[in-house]
């Protein structure tokens, strides 16, 4: 077990740290939906094929491994499912990717959004930190708030605030706040935020972000700003700028421009940005 490994992250050689669910563990999945195995089935399942890739994953050299994201079911939703105040639904349809829809799911505010002290995630870290060896972090991901804010195309609906953007947010950065805080507590020193609104802002405008979406980069900036600057010292905060990804098909394309300034104030400690082709977008001025 190990609280931190004693390097500067983000490393030389990184990764996002979601990984691709071995068939034993879909299968374990949907074994466990039509209840043909009981959760502490699905939960042993779960913590074998964990082990596994951590160890791989120290094998290939890396010196932050991630548990693969292999106990969620949606990569954002489970997250906001296990804080208070947010709960999952079914809406009509999935979201749209290059030629194809995912199953359906959305988070509704059904109360005042704040912290849960027995968020599942927080097990899960638990077990990844007590199998990870000295000499290797265990690195924790979570969504970026702006993958929140309450967007009826994107599956988040309001039914509490009323609208009081501002309240929400408030809500929303104090539940951060302590969420992260109590990862730091449990040993975590490298935590990512996946954020797939600024690559999607992005692909949504052409050199200059559309003016309707101004107020929301904003609201991103003084989010993630004011939860980056609460954290500990020792704590280490990347960013994930994702543009999708359902099935090997993409959301969003395009360069980073539009976004480009509002990424420059973001107090983070490092980014992981898509790159190497047209449809990714590169970084030249």
């Amino acid at each position: 077990m190990t609280v931190a490994a004693k390097l500067k992250f983000p490393y030389r050689y990184d990764e996002v740290g979601s990984l691709l669910r071995p068939a034993r563990l879909k299968q374990a999945r949907a074994d466990y939906h039509d209840r043909k195995i009981s959760e502490a089935d699905l939960r042993t399942i779960e913590n074998e094929e964990i082990s596994r890739i951590v160890d791989k994953q120290v094998e290939l050299g890396l010196k932050a491994v991630t548990d693969g994201e292999f106990r969620r079911s949606w990569w954002h939703l489970d997250f906001f499912d296990g804080l208070n105040g947010a709960e999952f639904f079914e809406p009509e349809h999935g979201y749209i990717f290059h030629g194809e829809e995912t199953r359906k799911g959305g988070i509704k505010f059904t109360g005042k959004l704040e912290y849960n002290p027995n968020h599942p995630f927080f097990d899960g870290f638990k077990y990844l930190n007590s199998i990870v060896p000295e000499g290797v972090a265990a690195k924790q991901t979570i969504p970026s708030p702006s993958v929140f804010f309450p967007n009826k195309d994107a599956g988040v609906i309001d039914e509490y605030y009323d609208g009081d953007f501002e309240t929400f947010l408030n809500d929303e950065i104090q539940a951060y706040k302590q969420t992260v805080q109590h990862f730091y507590d449990l040993g975590c020193r490298y935590l990512q935020l996946d954020d797939t609104s600024w690559g999607m802002w992005a692909s949504f405008s052409d050199k200059t972000l559309k003016p309707e979406l101004e107020p929301l980069a904003k609201a991103a900036v003084k989010a993630i700003n004011a939860i980056v600057d609460s954290k500990p010292a020792d704590l280490t905060i990347t960013m994930h700028v994702c543009k999708g990804n359902y099935d090997s098909t993409w959301a969003g394309a395009g360069a980073y421009d539009p976004v480009a300034d509002y990424l420059a104030q973001l107090h983070i400690d490092g980014y992981f940005l898509e790159y190497d082709d047209e449809r990714s977008g590169g970084f030249e001025p």
